[in-house]
């Protein structure tokens, strides 16, 4: 995303950082070990995670001044490559203005989802008695925080495959029943089991940013 999506300026950011720890390690290897601890050990650590939820850009834009730190530490190499101050000078600034846009995006484009706006929706549409399934579970924790179904009389369950819905349907039978969904279902579901049953038995609703909103058919 910094690289603005461009596998080639990626490439270049990834060199300069990698020519920048080598050149650490010549000069301060104990920074280079720290600047290689900070950067693989949060990698790792999404790796894993991921296997559970979702891992977007944001996520990990706390790296970046860490990322930046090793592209810069690789202008002495660059010095002496290139005699020319002007040039270094000109690929360092150009390296900076490449990344101010995509930056002055996430920073000014909504990058959470607007659960105070959709649980506001859903307190309109449900009434006492109702069922609201959550996919994944995990997700109640934010709708939660602005939709009170105790206040609204329903009853909220959690679900992660076209199984567990089938068990709630037939637990209650004949009850009216709200589906709220993230892309996050894929994470613990990748098959998508739970995706295709609510195709086959509820109806889509509506959205609102990246959450889905599906009524029992």
């Amino acid at each position: 995303q910094v690289s603005g999506f461009n596998d080639l300026i990626m490439a270049a950011f990834i060199v300069l950082f990698l020519i920048g720890v080598a050149v650490m390690w010549r000069d301060d290897r104990n920074g280079a070990f720290f600047l290689i601890f900070m950067m693989s050990l949060p990698f790792v650590a999404s790796l894993i995670l991921s296997s559970r939820m979702p891992m977007i850009p944001r996520h990990l834009i706390f790296l970046l001044p860490v990322y930046f730190i090793g592209i810069a530490s690789a202008y002495p190499a660059l010095h002496a490559l290139v005699r020319n101050k002007k040039a270094v000078y000109a690929v360092v600034v150009a390296a900076a203005l490449i990344s101010t846009p995509f930056l002055a995006t996430y920073y000014t484009t909504p990058q959470k989802n607007d659960w105070r706006g959709f649980s506001a929706e859903l307190g309109g549409m449900t009434g006492e008695g109702n069922l609201i399934v959550v996919l994944p579970p995990y997700m109640a924790q934010p709708l939660d925080y602005y939709y009170g179904n105790a206040t609204d009389g329903t009853l909220e369950l959690g679900a992660n495959t076209g199984s567990d819905l089938e068990a709630i349907r037939e637990q209650y039978p004949g009850r009216e029943t709200f589906y709220v969904v993230t892309w996050d279902i894929l994470a613990v579901d990748p098959t998508g089991d739970a995706l295709n049953w609510l195709d086959k038995n509820a109806e889509f609703v509506g959205q609102r940013m990246g959450i889905y909103l599906f009524v029992s058919a």
